[in-house]
């Protein structure tokens, strides 16, 4: 019996095996209600098929045609020994269709649609990538870089990310990719001056420089040389949830103004041929998904600081007040509830004793947290 034939009578014993599994009598039951809710529960004793199954069940209905299909475990081992199993079961390598992520030991490719992983290494990937298409969009626009160099005429290519994280990751790409001919900058908001001077320099003798940077780019000066422009249309924003209190970073798309400044970023290729502005996004996205303008900062950021330092100067309604652009009543409220909280003022609205403190040391100053702490222990 040769290695082929011992691969096909064990698939096919795997195949009978799967048959058995209680799972297996209620897989299209179990694909409709995947169509139907946004949100499905499944209770199962253990060895039902559950964690092995089911993920295969909606590979082959072509839920892997739009994107990976993750399985968390609690355990590392549980996720290592559950892909090996899915990974035979389906007759793959494991690594390439099926793989495993666990601390220190990432078991994946390019290839990967199913991928099984501890419960903290999917909460890191979604803190990390808040939306499921950073990957794909991510290559995409290395790619759209890596051809515009190889295709057109003499002129540097300005790149927009939505972070630090994506720029560093596209930097290593490129890096990795030996592409002769590249110079790379990062541009984002915290990098030190002397390396965002570098991309007001022209690049070397033979060279074509790419700019990879965040909205950040869009109110600098204009970089000289810039010819081209890979746009896919998304930022990063900090948005303040005045509901439960904390500030978290969405990807969002840009606005209708973004996309406008960015395209004006690729001035010219040459002296007398124009720039080009290469968008990864539809006309029909640009309308449905784009504002007319990016929402401005006091609408989405923590209000505590700034309700603090109008209070100091005295100004007592701030209902009425007259804001360049207002935020909403809710916002306004929800934040003077906070402060209320924290003792900064009283039931009247007026600031207290450590309120005014904080209004001078700022709101997340180590002195806040010492006085709310006396606080809490008094209560």
């Amino acid at each position: 019996m040769n290695m082929g034939d011992a691969m096909s009578i064990k698939r096919s014993g795997l195949e009978k095996h799967r048959k058995t599994l209680s799972v297996y009598w209620f897989r299209k039951e179990l694909i409709k209600a995947v169509e139907d809710y946004q949100v499905l529960i499944i209770f199962a004793e253990p060895g039902t098929g559950k964690s092995t199954q089911i993920p295969q069940y909606l590979h082959e209905a072509g839920y892997t045609r739009r994107g990976k299909i993750a399985c968390t475990q609690s355990q590392r081992i549980a996720a290592t020994s559950v892909a090996t199993r899915v990974s035979q079961e389906m007759g793959v390598q494991l690594g390439q269709e099926v793989g495993y992520s666990i601390p220190s030991d990432d078991h994946t490719s390019q290839k990967t649609v199913l991928k099984y992983m501890i419960d903290g290494m999917l909460l890191r990937e979604l803190l990390n990538e808040p939306i499921w298409r950073v990957a794909d969009y991510l290559n995409a626009t290395i790619d759209l870089a890596l051809e515009i160099h190889a295709k057109e005429p003499p002129g540097d290519v300005l790149v927009f990310l939505t972070c630090q994280e994506e720029i560093k990751a596209a930097e290593k790409i490129l890096k990795h990719s030996r592409i002769r001919g590249i110079f790379i900058c990062p541009v984002y908001s915290n990098l030190p001056t002397e390396r965002v001077a570098r991309i007001f320099q022209p690049a070397p003798i033979g060279a074509r420089k790419i700019v990879l940077a965040t909205d950040v780019a869009e109110t600098l000066l204009s970089i000289v040389g810039i010819g081209y422009v890979v746009d896919p249309g998304y930022c990063q924003k900090k948005f303040y949830n005045p509901m439960i209190g904390t500030v978290s970073l969405r990807v969002n798309p840009i606005s209708k103004a973004s996309a406008h400044a960015r395209a004006a970023a690729a001035a010219v290729s040459g002296p007398t041929t124009p720039g080009k502005c290469f968008l990864l996004y539809t006309d029909n996205c640009y309308e449905t998904e784009f504002h007319d303008k990016s929402p401005s900062e006091i609408k989405r950021t923590n209000l505590a600081r700034v309700v603090l330092y109008l209070k100091s100067l005295g100004i007592r309604d701030l209902f009425n007040f007259d804001f360049m652009d207002p935020p909403s009543i809710q916002t306004l409220l929800e934040t003077l509830d906070l402060l209320r909280t924290l003792g900064a003022i009283n039931e009247l609205g007026e600031l207290t004793k450590d309120g005014r403190l904080m209004a001078e040391f700022g709101i997340d100053h180590p002195i806040r947290k010492a006085i709310s702490s006396r606080k809490f222990q008094n209560i």
